[in-house]
């Protein structure tokens, strides 16, 4: 689509207006598809520049400050029990996911992605 406009004294004759305005309405929704993804790539942007910033909920034992992610006051119990359930079972203390997740009052899949992201617990790779 190429689109060139001309200020002049141009007048649009009745048969044509029709046309004109339903090009325009395709405009304006064109227009607002290109303005979301640019809001979209720019808060992408955005995050990729600072990885501590954090779009959407705050993970397990976070809380959310000016779109930061910072350590909620459970930060250490949810660490703790975390960390008990990478011990094997061999381990006396050590627990289950499911156990974890009752504890806690989350789901177990939250316990599962909670696993897979050990740095923001600052906890090993494994034990």
């Amino acid at each position: 689509m190429e689109l060139h406009i001309v200020h002049n004294e141009t007048t649009i004759a009745p048969s044509e207006q029709e046309t004109i305005t339903g090009e325009l309405e395709s405009m304006d929704r064109i227009a607002l598809k290109l303005y979301r993804r640019k809001v979209h790539r720019d808060l992408v942007r955005e995050l990729n520049e600072d990885k501590n910033k954090h779009c959407g909920r705050p993970g397990l034992g976070f809380t959310m400050d000016d779109r930061q992610r910072v350590k909620g006051p459970d930060f250490k119990i949810v660490r703790t029990v975390l960390k008990r359930v990478m011990l094997d079972d061999a381990h006396s203390g050590s627990l289950n996911k499911g156990e974890a997740a009752k504890e806690l009052g989350c789901s177990r899949r939250t316990i599962d992605r909670a696993l897979q992201r050990p740095h923001l617990y600052e906890l090993p790779e494994e034990l």
